[in-house]
């Protein structure tokens, strides 16, 4: 968590953008319109069912 929060310090330093965690989540979402996210979690489910 350290690291990611000085990437994004670093990244906004050099006017640029970095997301992690749910923020990189919201931003696919706000971008696409498509909850990846919920898509990713439901495959894995799957998967782990048919096992």
């Amino acid at each position: 968590m350290r690291i990611q929060e000085t990437l994004a310090t670093l990244y906004t330093g050099m006017n640029g953008q970095y997301y992690y965690g749910d923020s990189a989540w919201n931003y696919v979402y706000e971008r696409t319109g498509i909850n990846l996210k919920a898509i990713l979690e439901k495959v894995a489910e799957e998967n782990t069912e048919s096992k």
